[in-house]
């Protein structure tokens, strides 16, 4: 009984040992690498220099695995071209595993079963040695896929993106130059469902944006008045598959086109679109390269009535624009959008934007804007929060707080008048401030601003309070003593 007794004990601290066994770093050779709690082992790290080939088993231990940002954990791009040979034993390769290695070919073995995001982030060379009927994987002009998930891992220079896949990977062609492009531009298959994050960030691509349009309709001009902001500029639609569902953080982030043709190119995200990622147009920018003095080229975001879009995350469209702030570069929002993220379109042109379902605006929300419209805040917007229209440049017109509102945060509606003409600035008509506000920081306006408030309610008194220049609504001055 004693004897048993001693051989489970053994047991249970031989079960306890695993994991601190797992957590162990171990060294062989050139490798780091730990153990799993099934005996195998996975490298973590790597020292050596030249081309790389992995061993079948470290230390008596049967390599299964290359783990998150093994050979690159610092991010630095590693100058020297190296070939990369993997063992037959080999499931799975982690995220940002080979990332800026400058691997020029690497071995993908049948029993490959899943790769990481951004495992060959900075491999802009990269080609694939793999078997034709490889279980898992495929190669399609040099872009590699995942077959079941029908979704591209990492892109390659001016391959484009055939129709079936459904989704574009995490950092699937970051800073990939024109990935996924042809003559006709950027070509999404009307069959893709979801674009991860960071999926096309940081691209820069020479010729105009395109995707989802047969050859024939590419740069179809389109009525002026259904976009009336552009005119005389002529408009081209430029549209997605409508199998369109989800496009990731940052995915078209900080990318530059530079346009080779006189139009104005509106991306219409499909109304299918029911979820943007935070910044997935941030800094989305347009440059010219033509001689020209004056050109009448932009782009422009077209998000419409129908879609499905109820909110706007944040910096999603922050600093979009073209070669200047004008409505050639703008963003038109018709969507009954519910809310607006932290600095979501700080920094654009905005043509048009329907605000009167917005509930939740966040901080900086319009920071830095330029728009001809006034600015309306709908009654179901309680809170309208800090630097939310912060030095928006406005053509004058009205500002607009609905009665519901109840609390304007600190720089809210500081806006910006833009001149028109030398010697004249736009002015600004007197704000009504509503009775349901509870709650005005001092600075929430611009120091000239007008009010007009209600005897006795709370903007009465912070208007008197802070020597604001007001009106009683209602009340006008008594002239009767002139004619007495």
């Amino acid at each position: 009984m004693k004897r048993f007794a001693g051989l489970i004990l053994v047991f249970v601290m031989l079960l306890a040992a695993l994991p601190a066994l797992a957590d162990t770093t171990r060294t062989s050779g050139d490798f780091q690498y730990t153990l799993k709690s099934n005996g195998t082992a996975t490298i973590v790290g790597y020292t050596g220099s030249g081309d790389i080939i992995i061993p079948q088993m470290l230390d008596g231990y049967t390599v299964t695995a290359i783990g998150d940002s093994a050979f690159n954990k610092s991010n630095e791009i590693r100058e020297e071209n190296c070939s990369v040979t993997l063992p037959d034993t080999i499931k799975s390769i982690g995220k940002f595993a080979f990332r800026n290695m400058n691997i020029t070919s690497i071995n993908l073995p049948d029993g490959l079963e899943d790769i990481g995001k951004g495992a060959f982030v900075g491999c802009k060379s990269i080609t694939y040695r793999i078997s034709a009927n490889h279980p898992t994987f495929a190669v399609i002009e040099g872009a590699l896929y995942n077959k079941s998930q029908k979704k591209l891992i990492w892109g390659k220079k001016g391959a484009t993106i055939p129709e079936g896949i459904k989704i574009i990977g995490d950092f699937a062609c970051y800073e990939v130059p024109n990935c996924g492009i042809n003559r006709n531009g950027i070509v999404l298959p009307s069959t893709i469902e979801e674009i991860g994050d960071y999926a096309f960030y940081g691209n820069h691509y020479s010729i105009a944006f395109y995707g989802g349009m047969s050859e024939t309709e590419f740069i179809k001009p389109v009525s002026e008045s259904n976009y009336p902001y552009f005119y005389p500029a002529t408009p081209c639609e430029l549209k997605w598959g409508n199998n369109l569902q989800k496009i990731g953080s940052y995915a078209f982030a900080s990318i530059t086109i530079n346009d080779t043709s006189d139009a104005i190119l509106i991306l219409s995200i499909p109304s299918s679109v029911s979820e943007l990622g935070e910044g997935c147009f941030n800094s989305f920018g347009i440059s010219s390269s033509s001689a020209r003095y004056l050109t009448w080229r932009g782009v422009a975001i077209s998000i419409s009535k129908d879609s499905q879009l109820r909110s706007i995350p944040a910096r999603a469209f922050a600093n979009f624009e073209g070669s200047q702030k004008t409505p050639l570069c703008s963003i038109i929002c018709d969507a009954p959008i519910v809310t607006i993220g932290d600095y979501a379109f700080a920094g654009t042109y905005l043509a048009s934007f329907n605000m009167q379902n917005v509930k939740t605006l966040g901080k900086g929300a319009f920071d830095s804007i330029e728009q001809e419209a006034g600015i309306t805040i709908p009654a179901g917007c309680k809170i309208i929060s800090e630097n939310a229209f912060r030095n928006a440049n406005m053509q004058g017109h009205d500002i607009v707080i609905s009665n519901g509102v109840e609390v304007i945060e600190a720089n809210a509606l500081n806006v910006n008048l833009r001149k028109r003409g030398y010697f004249e600035d736009y002015s600004l008509s007197p704000i009504r401030l509503p009775a349901s506000l509870t709650s005005i920081a001092p600075d929430a306006f611009r120091d000239d601003a007008e009010f007009i408030v209600e005897r006795g309610s709370y903007a009465y008194r912070w208007a008197d309070e802070n020597a604001r220049n007001y009106s009683i609504d209602g009340e006008k001055q008594n002239l009767d003593w002139l004619n007495n």
